[in-house]
């Protein structure tokens, strides 16, 4: 049997506006068959449940998508059975997530009833005290960030300025002209899938463009600076294929999580790819379509605030190594907060919990 394939992105994102999460985003909940909720503190074993009931999926053949923590991309905060509107994810905080229609689409697993109430409260004190200091680093890295993104609006500016806006206004028109080529109005409703390809993590900053672009037929790859020009185009292709009816996969900016910086047209088998440090993308295929937005400037008109640019960009990948310092601290402190809980479960209920979920989704598939 051919194994399934493993998709992967973050449902929520360190960003200039705190932790943004996209939870209620990954799978329409009323269409849901199955929605299983996992309640309980660090250490538990939630991200190690996610990871082997996901292996066993795709040795049956299931393709699943891995819900990464944008904290640590290492852990797991859910899986998505795509094909068959099945999810399981933490619902615990910071991405609090509750049952909209108990009973007849979420159950909730509580790992909860699998631990040693009273070893955890021994240590009370020392865990009140690591909750407050892991909200501390996270606060200070969102603020590197949030002082990041002023600058780079800054920079973005100085672009806009600087940019040819007629040569801009021609490419948009051909490549929506490209992509919606001979395509009508389907009649359908539009859905946007709300989610993040990168991360600013404890691990640095990571992306998962490739995973998710690597089966997509037709790319446009989006290389330059002018980011703003990139995401008046990206927002151009992104509202006509709504209008059209077409569901659009949307990965937003962890500095600016309010622009859509990537999106997949997956009834059109059509993705645009804004490649750019620190997400380049370096798997060009043959039929790829590069565009490269610096050729729009008009050097003249850069010129006079180049050193300004190049001043202010040292200075915001400096704020984002700062924020990368604040997060990994603070994973360095939920790992000691985590051993606290670790110590004091019974993993044989977890490997109960295991078999009993895997048997439904069996059933369910």
């Amino acid at each position: 049997m051919k194994e399934g394939y493993i998709r992967r992105f973050f449902p929520g994102g360190n960003t200039s506006k705190g932790y943004v999460s996209f939870f209620d985003d990954v799978l329409p909940w009323e269409n849901a068959k199955k929605f299983f909720i996992m309640k309980g503190g660090p250490g538990v074993g939630k991200s190690t449940f996610i990871q082997k009931l996901g292996e066993r999926m795709v040795k049956d053949g299931i393709d699943i998508e891995f819900l990464h923590c944008s904290a640590d991309s290492d852990s797991l905060d859910g899986m998505i059975l795509p094909e068959y509107g099945i999810a399981i994810i933490d619902g615990t905080a910071p991405h609090v997530v509750d049952p909209k229609y108990p009973g007849c689409v979420e159950e909730i697993i509580n790992f909860g009833d699998s631990w040693d109430e009273k070893g955890i409260i021994k240590h009370k004190s020392d865990i009140i005290k690591l909750q407050k200091e892991i909200s501390k680093c996270y606060k200070k890295g969102f603020d590197y960030i949030k002082a990041a993104k002023v600058l780079h609006d800054e920079i973005q500016e100085i672009y806009f300025w600087a940019t040819d806006e007629g040569k801009l206004k021609e490419i948009m028109e051909e490549i929506v002209g490209d992509i919606f080529c001979n395509v009508t109005r389907n009649g359908r409703i539009s859905r946007q899938r709300k989610m993040f390809a990168s991360a600013i993590s404890s691990g640095g900053l990571l992306n998962f463009l490739e995973n998710n672009f690597r089966n997509v037929e037709k790319r446009y790859i989006l290389k330059g600076e002018i980011t703003w020009a990139k995401a008046k185009l990206i927002e151009a292709v992104f509202n006509t294929a709504l209008i059209k009816g077409f569901d659009v996969e949307a990965f937003y900016c962890p500095l600016s999580p309010e622009r859509v910086e990537h999106i997949i047209i997956k009834d059109l088998n059509v993705g645009l790819i804004n490649s750019i440090e620190p997400h380049v993308f370096s798997e060009i295929k043959s039929n790829d379509r590069l565009i490269d937005f610096d050729g729009f400037l008009i050097e003249r008109e850069f010129e006079k605030h180049r050193s300004d640019v190049e001043f202010s960009r040292g200075i915001c990948k400096t704020l984002i190594d700062e924020a990368v310092a604040c997060f990994t601290e603070a994973k360095k402190l939920h790992d000691e907060l985590e051993s606290f809980y670790i110590s004091n479960m019974d993993f044989s209920k977890i490997d109960g919990k295991l078999e009993y979920v895997y048997k439904i989704l069996v059933n369910l598939l």
